[in-house]
């Protein structure tokens, strides 16, 4: 089965990276966006619910623990993958209840391991469902 997949990054080489990594191991990247606004303004119009949402955590204009917090935290169908640099915000993102992290230092396979297992932990359906893995066992 192809997953579908949002890409959210500030940084069009990254999302361009991702994309030729994800689609190279049988993943569909349907939606891609610039910044967090954005993210808020397309999920209004999925045609098919995205199974994960990589989700940059330091963009223009609202970053991802906001978007997460004042949006797409409401729909707890939506698996979000939050990315950052900083080790730092994993601490933040614990306090904000985000369920999935990943340090951005792309180690590509196993970023791929992490966004198969979250996709598998999901009944992917219209409704994902709740998953059982926490932030600190994704991110070790």
């Amino acid at each position: 089965m192809v997953n579908i997949v949002l890409i959210d990054d500030d940084e069009e080489d990254i999302v361009l990276l991702l994309t030729q990594f994800l689609s190279k191991y049988g993943y569909r990247v349907d939606y891609k966006t610039y910044n967090g606004r954005k993210v808020v303004s397309i999920s209004k119009e999925f045609r098919e619910y995205p199974d994960i949402i990589l989700l940059d955590y330091q963009m223009p204009l609202v970053d991802g623990l906001k978007v997460i917090k004042d949006y797409l935290g409401l729909h707890p169908e939506y698996n979000i993958l939050l990315l950052a640099t900083e080790p730092s915000v994993k601490h933040r993102a614990l306090k904000a209840s985000i369920k999935y992290f990943y340090e951005k230092e792309v180690n590509f396979k196993q970023l791929e391991n992490v966004i198969e297992d979250i996709i598998s932990k999901s009944n992917n359906t219209l409704k994902f469902g709740h998953l059982s893995r926490n932030i600190n066992s994704l991110s070790q």
